[in-house]
């Protein structure tokens, strides 16, 4: 996993290691690998979830997936990738699929999810909406 502080190219860095890489909007932009970070929360997020899942039930987190546009693909390619994070980590996911195109759907949606006593997070997959044709 790699953060960085500008939107350059991103590299695989190991050991924490930080490297300068010249950017258009930036002289230099800091790479910084989080990989080790990354692994002790996720570590300490499977140790919590085992604890936990004999004493409560198991941690819920829902997505909410409106788009119909150009970028629907790597919306739903993210949320796949959220599915499999989440199943190794011990946490359920659901995703649901909000039907209509307007704000109040989504509202909605959101809502709905926030009232459930089993939902613990909620993520919205943007963009949410239909863009506008030009």
């Amino acid at each position: 996993t790699t953060a960085t502080t500008t939107t350059t190219a991103t590299t695989t860095t190991s050991n924490s290691e930080q490297r300068y890489i010249p950017s258009s909007s930036s002289p230099f932009a800091r790479i910084t690998d989080v990989t080790e970070l990354a692994q002790e929360i996720r570590s300490e997020v499977r140790t919590y979830t085992r604890r936990q899942h004999s004493q409560l039930p198991p941690l819920k987190l829902v997505g909410i997936f409106a788009h119909k546009g150009p970028f629907r693909s790597d919306a739903e390619n993210y949320s796949q990738h959220i599915a499999e994070t989440c199943a190794q980590d011990g946490i359920e996911y659901e995703l649901h699929h909000v039907m209509g195109e307007t704000p109040q759907h989504v509202e909605r949606a959101i809502q709905e999810q926030n009232q459930r006593p089993d939902v613990h997070g909620i993520l919205v997959y943007y963009p949410i909406f239909k863009l506008p044709e030009a």
